[in-house]
């Protein structure tokens, strides 16, 4: 009762998997360009591509240990 698989079996099974792997990264790829097309935003006159970041990184409790505390802050300017 020790059936093996056929070659022409698994020979379908590789292509199809091939074929299934191909387009699933087509669809992604094509998705992921609509969505950063789509994610531009719509501003009437003014358009603004600059910003401003600012980290404060805290001094770690005394005794000094391996944790600490940043804090991000992210202003539209």
């Amino acid at each position: 009762m020790n059936e093996d698989i056929s070659k022409n079996t698994l020979l379908i099974l590789v292509v199809l998997t091939i074929i299934v792997s191909l387009l699933g990264t087509w669809t992604v790829i094509n998705e992921a360009g609509k969505v950063r097309a789509d994610a531009a935003p719509a501003v009437v006159g003014e358009a603004s591509t600059t910003g401003k970041v600012a980290i404060d990184v805290a001094a770690p409790p005394e005794p000094v240990s391996s944790t600490g505390r940043v804090v991000l802050n992210i202003e539209k300017v």
